[in-house]
């Protein structure tokens, strides 16, 4: 049985379900969304200080088992509701970008997914809102045109660095944040 709803299937970064995850949850269940945020690490999040260890501990889980947890829960999600989100940040963008090409998703996002350049081959069957920061690992631009020529993709390069939505990362900048917040509203009001 569907109900007349809509749900977000979130993915955490690398840090796992942090006080910035639990603030998205708050900010999108008060838009009226039933919001799933999965904890892939099965513990307590890492501290920001603790980003070698979150990355190490992050790259030691199964992505393919993880891949496939995200899609199955997509289809879980979608005999409960009418329209399905999926939105990821960093790790989680990625994710989400590798979960484009499920058919029963009605839109993603991924925010700072780097890694989205390891996975060009990936074709979306639904709407895709690809959110990029400044990276100093590699050029950004050309990879934004890259994906700007697949269909049902749209891309931002935002002026800011990576993690700049998360308000408790040295790399928050609040008017880009805010800016990339009202850009995602768009996308799934318009979606």
């Amino acid at each position: 049985m569907i109900l007349i709803s809509k749900a977000i299937l979130m993915l955490h970064e690398i840090y796992g379900v942090n006080d910035f995850m639990c603030d998205q949850i708050d900010y999108f269940e008060k838009m009226g969304f039933y919001v799933y945020c999965p904890n892939f690490l099965a513990r307590a999040p890492f501290s920001y200080q603790e980003a070698e260890q979150a990355y190490a501990y992050y790259y030691s889980l199964n992505q393919a088992d993880m891949r496939k947890r995200v899609a199955d829960l997509i289809e879980e999600l979608t005999m409960l509701h009418e329209f399905v989100y999926v939105i990821g940040y960093s790790v989680g963008g990625t994710l989400a970008w590798l979960c484009s090409e499920e058919e029963s998703c009605d839109g993603v996002i991924a925010c700072y997914g780097s890694r989205i350049r390891d996975h060009l081959k990936i074709t979306p069957t639904c709407k895709t809102l690809l959110l990029f920061s400044q990276e100093s690992a590699f050029s950004v631009e050309p990879l934004v045109l890259d994906l700007n020529k697949k269909q049902h993709v749209t891309t931002r390069l935002f002026e800011a660095e990576h993690g700049f939505l998360d308000s408790y990362s040295s790399n928050y900048n609040e008017d880009v944040a805010r800016e990339a917040q009202r850009e995602i509203d768009c996308f799934i009001r318009n979606t």
